[in-house]
């Protein structure tokens, strides 16, 4: 196999990877951003987190506490808060 069909071959691998990766990335929003989609306070929303309720992930030395939409939307059903969905794809990080 010659370099350029060898480079190729490499390029199309990891642009392969990328465009699976973009497919699996969700929507996200903080615990901040979280609370304002729903309407309560971004206490409420830790204290979900801690006792499990809600699923979150926890990013950064500031420890930021990363929600997916759907696991929010979810959440908002189960326990009967108003999700402002408007206000979601706003907020929302992909």
């Amino acid at each position: 196999m010659t370099d350029r069909r060898i480079g190729r071959s490499i390029y199309d691998m990891f642009d392969s990877i990328d465009k699976t990766r973009e497919a699996t990335i969700m929507s996200e929003v903080s615990g901040l951003s979280a609370s304002r989609i729903i309407g309560v306070s971004d206490q409420t929303i830790r204290r979900h987190v801690l006792a499990n309720r809600l699923k979150a992930r926890q990013e950064g030395l500031s420890a930021t506490r990363w929600i997916d939409l759907d696991d929010l939307r979810e959440f908002a059903r189960r326990y009967n808060y108003r999700f402002n969905e408007e206000l979601a794809q706003e907020l929302a990080r992909n």
